[in-house]
């Protein structure tokens, strides 16, 4: 009889370990609110600002309609949101495409660690995607900051049907839609990142860790829906107190890796903005952590950014060079 119920429990988890490790059964997720931060945009945008919390905290449509003589306060929307991946936005289109048949430009930011796959940890969805390898190496190497900052555990990753029951959002709360989607934050007192830290969390080792193929392609998946619409698909790196620095001494190796698979996937390609704070005039005050801008940073971010905005719709897409190397000039 115990023999009989161990076999059973062991067909049980094989049978979970199996089936949950199907992408089409994580589909089912997105019949919930999983990934849809559109939901509380009610107008028909022209334009449209995607990406990550980058996108949400540096982005002020009310300041891009000021220096616009084309576009209104009520046709400017900002749908980023924390930690969302180019899949993530890809998914929110698609669920509100409807609401996106006027679009003129859609800017989206281009966010070097999100586009690694080491960063498929941090999401609800794109966590499936890690291998054993991978997740060994997680929990060996970063055990405690994942303690620390995330309710997980080294054996989850044998129970799958875990990891699907947390991609459920029935409840997700309708964001209200205050200040078209731009959420500002205040100045706190941070310490900046320290030398290898965000190599040792982010990009290393390159060769587990790669630039993610997945995510790249979602990325040109969002690119070619954008542009079907004869809409202009923008994007733009954001500045941060000392990531630049550190990106640029520290992951070389990975940003030429992650450049030539954007180059691949997205062809010739419109990029703006800078990840250097100097070319914005941006000091330790203007920004809430080393990689966030406070209200005060990100007034001065979208002034510089859209002082041109109304010709944004003329930029000609080029090749993507290393991305430290890109300058507000430009």
């Amino acid at each position: 009889m115990i023999f009989k119920l161990f076999l059973c429990l062991f067909i049980l988890f094989i049978f979970q370990f199996i089936i949950f490790r199907i992408k089409f059964i994580y589909k089912i997720s997105f019949i919930t609110r999983l990934y849809d931060f559109a939901r509380w945009v009610t107008n028909e945008p022209k334009i449209l600002i995607m990406g990550s919390s980058f996108a949400r905290h540096h982005f002020i449509p009310k300041i891009i309609a000021e220096q616009s003589k084309k576009y209104n306060y009520n046709e400017i929307y900002n749908i980023g949101n924390n930690s969302a991946t180019p899949f993530q936005m890809y998914i929110t289109f698609m669920k509100n495409k409807d609401k996106f048949k006027n679009l003129d430009l859609v800017y989206h930011t281009l966010d070097p660690h999100i586009l690694g796959e080491k960063y498929n940890f941090y999401n609800k969805y794109e966590i499936i995607l890690l291998n054993f390898k991978q997740w060994n190496y997680l929990f060996k190497k970063h055990k405690n900051y994942i303690k620390i900052n995330y309710n997980l555990s080294y054996w989850m990753y044998f129970f799958p049907i875990l990891f699907f029951f947390r991609t459920l959002e029935f409840n997700r709360p309708i964001f209200s839609g205050r200040n078209n989607g731009f959420d500002p934050l205040k100045h706190k007192h941070f310490v900046p990142t320290k030398e290898n830290t965000i190599k040792k969390y982010f990009y290393e080792p390159l060769y587990l860790f790669p630039a993610s193929n997945f995510q790249i392609y979602y990325l040109r998946k969002l690119k070619e829906e954008v542009e079907k619409l004869n809409s202009k698909f923008i994007l733009v790196l954001t500045p941060s107190y000392s990531w630049y620095t550190l990106y640029k001494n520290e992951a070389q190796e990975y940003d030429k890796q992650l450049v030539q698979k954007l180059q691949k996937n997205l062809g010739y390609s419109i990029v703006i903005g800078s990840m250097n704070k100097d070319n914005f005039g941006l000091e330790y005050v203007n920004f809430w952590d080393d990689t966030h801008l406070c209200e005060e940073g990100a007034i001065k971010f979208t002034k510089q950014l859209f002082k041109n905005i109304d010709f944004h719709s003329k930029l000609i897409p080029k090749k993507i060079k290393p991305l430290y190397d890109y300058n507000l000039k430009e």
